[in-house]
């Protein structure tokens, strides 16, 4: 049985009563600050490493702050990389802005430039937008890449001219660059579009709820000899409405 009683320190109100929804908002409230907190120790840890060693770090060394920490080596390697990358202000921001971006949510995206995970994070309301922002960008950069290896791996045979086809490196970089900027803006209309309809959504719910609980009051606002002339009325609308139909045929 949980305890209604409030405790001391805890987010809870002190009066009122504890339902399950407050635990909920609770338990994620105690996590995203475990997570900021990791966030910050491990840009700590890594901005230490980086400014005793510098670049003068091996195997050896990151191995041993590695037992020291009881981590993995290869996590180590990346919270130096992470410190590398991302300055305090950066941390800051990412750890006070309106969503929590947990260590593993970056550690898995150190791969790309700092300017597009931000841009990506103030764009965004939530995670899983984040999370749809980032995943266009990848997809984006893995296709210029693609393009670029088939580029590398065809020989150019003749210097034609084909109206509309791009000839040079030059052009096709324009041209993807021009294509990149599109997929983007498209990604953020849809984005926009979805916001608007899970707003709309939600003042349809609000909306039913308002009538749902105003439905008992009409109701008993409503005698008996009301309902029946109710009743009566919509009959002879209906059997006005079948003989104009029935008329018109």
């Amino acid at each position: 049985m949980v305890d209604a009683a409030p405790r001391q320190g805890s987010d809870w109100e002190t009066t009122g009563e504890i339902t399950e929804e407050r635990l909920l908002i609770e338990i994620k409230n105690i996590k995203s600050r475990i997570e900021n907190s990791k966030l910050l120790a491990y840009h700590a840890i890594g901005t230490r490493i980086m400014g005793f060693y510098g670049k003068n770090y091996g195997k050896d060394e990151m191995a041993k702050i590695a037992r020291t920490i009881d981590l993995p080596k290869s996590t180590v390697y990346k919270i130096v990389q992470f410190a590398e990358k991302y300055d305090q202000p950066d941390v800051e921001e990412i750890s006070e802005g309106a969503f929590q971006l947990s260590w593993h949510r970056l550690r898995d995206n150190l791969s790309l430039q700092k300017e597009e995970v931000l841009r990506c994070y103030r764009a965004s309301h939530n995670i899983a937008e984040f999370s749809r922002k980032i995943k266009q960008i990848k997809l984006v950069s893995n296709s210029k890449e693609e393009m670029e290896s088939d580029k590398s791996e065809i020989s150019v045979e003749s210097n034609e001219f084909c109206p509309g086809v791009p000839n040079s490196q030059d052009e096709l970089s324009e041209a993807v660059t021009k294509l990149q900027a599109e997929v983007g803006r498209l990604q953020t209309e849809l984005d926009q579009k979805k916001h608007q309809i899970e707003v709309l959504h939600e003042k349809m719910g609000h909306w039913k709820t308002e009538w749902l609980d105003k439905f008992p009051e009409i109701l008993r606002d409503l005698d008996k000899d009301a309902l029946l002339s109710l009743e009566s009325s919509l009959i002879e609308e209906k059997q006005r409405r079948e003989t104009e139909i029935a008329v018109a045929g």
